[in-house]
């Protein structure tokens, strides 16, 4: 339930609300899932992408990278939500006009 509330203040354009709901859904999936999970990944997902949205790059990728890693684990490298994040990571290098970087990660 946290996820959808935070995903309509996402959707809304409240991003700090949305924020605050998607790291207290991670939280708490954390505690009942642990680690490597995709229901974790899930919430991991939604919070990088809000980063990304307010421009807070680092933070964002930091949870980029870490919903990759568990993608990879549980879903395998072929997954689309694996080809979704290495879209998502190669926009913030792309907008860090990063474009090397980025042109790797498109292109993986």
């Amino acid at each position: 339930t946290l996820n959808n509330i935070g995903r309509v203040h996402y959707l809304e354009g409240a991003y700090d609300d949305a924020l605050e709901k998607y790291l207290e859904a991670l939280r708490i999936r954390r505690i009942v899932f642990g680690e490597n999970h995709i229901d974790v990944a899930a919430s991991v997902h939604n919070a990088g992408q809000t980063y990304h949205q307010t421009g807070e790059y680092v933070k964002a990728m930091e949870l980029y990278q870490e919903f990759l890693s568990t993608a990879r684990t549980t879903l395998g490298y072929e997954h689309r939500d694996v080809a979704i994040m290495l879209k998502c990571i190669a926009q913030i290098h792309h907008e860090k006009k990063e474009y090397e970087k980025a042109m790797e990660l498109y292109t993986e």
